[in-house]
């Protein structure tokens, strides 16, 4: 059967006669035959089945079982020296098997871990099935499993009994995420014989989030922002996403097949789609521009991003919602002249100049800086820089005070008496809107 010589009697008991020879054989010697037992003796030595179950002649020196030569006048039995020994064994009922070629179960399929023997979508459950295990004389009697890292090989699963089962569904807690693990699978027959077999590495991924990869709504550069100008468009970075988050992996080759991706944009406060639906992108990239919306002023918007990862689950992520801000500060008010915040109605060259604002607000993104300018129209004549103006355009961050020398710093100054001077501050918010205020008219006099 299978290469295997079988003989099956009912007895009360037997002994088995052992070669002590090197490269001997196994012979059976079956007596007092009775109906206690069923006993099947598997014969299964190459030399045996060669001479169709008749010992070859010895030749040779008789050898222990560790290899040591014997002497057969001092060493050996009578019924040993004769190339046999001899093991009793009694039997009071019930069915028995015997595997006297002592022959481990065989493997020749798979053992698989995670979703797809690849990767594995939660970091709570182990999923593992195989198939394959053999073993003609009696079959399998369980299996064992132990799932763990390559550091730690039985951190989650330690031979874990499942009986003639061929798959396992565990939750252990924490699965380490970017980290692999690895199931073996112990079969075991009747003699308790064994073998094991390793599956490949699974790699952990991250539930449904990409592993370490995160989304920002940003500005053209890839800035992340928290609040922004446009109501058209809306500009998203992908960052830190790997081929497993947005890839099939093959379980042969380990090549990827990237998925591509998929966007949508929603209000925060009714849902991710609420502007626009799912919108299908055929390759992965890290950057996306969504333009020709219609954003409101003051208002929560989201970009989301899904794509299949490589254990065939969806990998979502939303970003954090940016505030639309499309609007300038409002109020503030300047005064030109001394500490007392009273406006000055006139100056000369040498006044020390001092300027004073306050009252600009900003209720959405805030007010980001102030800059200020001197000219000698109420309207400055340049936004940026100083084309056309006397003193051109400053920052001073978030200080609401400015000072400077005196008039007759800049060029041309003389030329400023007996005119009026304009003095401006530019309030900006956190997105680049900006009011200009102008003070009152300042005369220069001649002193």
């Amino acid at each position: 059967n299978n290469g295997a010589a079988q003989l099956n009697v009912t007895l009360m008991w037997a002994y088995m006669q052992q070669s002590l020879y090197e490269a001997g054989c196994y012979m059976g010697n079956l007596d007092t035959l009775t109906e206690y037992a069923n006993f099947q003796l598997s014969l299964t030595d190459p030399y045996y089945l060669v001479q169709n179950g008749t010992c070859r002649d010895f030749q040779g020196l008789p050898k222990s079982p560790n290899g040591r030569i014997l002497d057969d006048s001092k060493e050996l039995l009578i019924g040993e020296a004769f190339q046999n020994t001899r093991a009793a064994v009694l039997f009071l009922g019930g069915d028995l098997l015997v595997d006297a070629g002592a022959s481990s179960p065989t493997f020749g399929g798979y053992v698989r871990g995670g979703d797809n023997g690849v990767c594995s979508a939660s970091t709570t459950t182990v999923y593992a099935n195989w198939a394959g295990f053999h073993q003609p004389i009696g079959g399998i009697v369980k299996y064992l499993v132990t799932i763990g890292t390559a550091d730690l090989p039985s951190v989650y699963v330690d031979r874990y009994d499942v009986g003639t089962s061929t798959t396992l569904t565990k939750t252990v807690g924490n699965l380490l995420k970017n980290v692999s693990y690895i199931v073996k699978v112990t079969a075991l027959d009747f003699a308790g014989l064994t073998i094991t077999i390793a599956s490949r590495s699974i790699y952990v991924l991250n539930n449904n989030a990409p592993i370490v990869g995160t989304v920002w709504i940003t500005d053209s550069a890839g800035v992340k922002l928290k609040y922004q100008k446009s109501v058209i468009t809306l500009n998203a970075r992908m960052l830190g996403w790997i081929a497993q988050d947005h890839s099939v992996q093959n379980f042969v080759t380990d090549a990827f097949t990237d998925n591509g991706f998929s966007y949508a944009v929603g209000d925060y406060d009714v849902g991710i789609t609420s502007i626009l639906g799912w919108t299908s992108v055929a390759t992965w990239r890290t950057t996306l521009a969504v333009n020709g919306l219609s954003l409101q002023n003051n208002k929560k918007y989201t970009i989301s991003i899904r794509s299949t990862n490589c254990a065939g689950k969806t990998t979502q992520l939303t970003t954090d919602p940016i505030i639309v801000d499309s609007t300038p500060p409002a109020g503030g008010i300047i005064r030109v002249g001394n500490n007392t915040k009273v406006h000055a109605k006139y100056m000369t060259l040498k006044t020390k100049i001092i300027v004073w604002w306050w009252g600009f607000t900003d209720y959405i993104s805030g007010i980001g800086g102030y800059e200020w300018a001197i000219s000698q129209y109420p309207t400055p004549p340049s936004l940026n820089g100083g084309a056309g103006m006397i003193k051109p355009w400053q920052s001073v961050g978030h200080a609401t005070m400015a000072s400077n020398t005196t008039l007759s710093r800049y060029p041309g100054s003389a030329s400023l008496i007996g005119h009026n001077i304009y003095f401006h501050v530019k309030a900006l918010d956190n997105v680049g809107n900006y009011l200009i205020k102008t003070s009152n008219a300042t005369k220069v006099v001649a002193g």
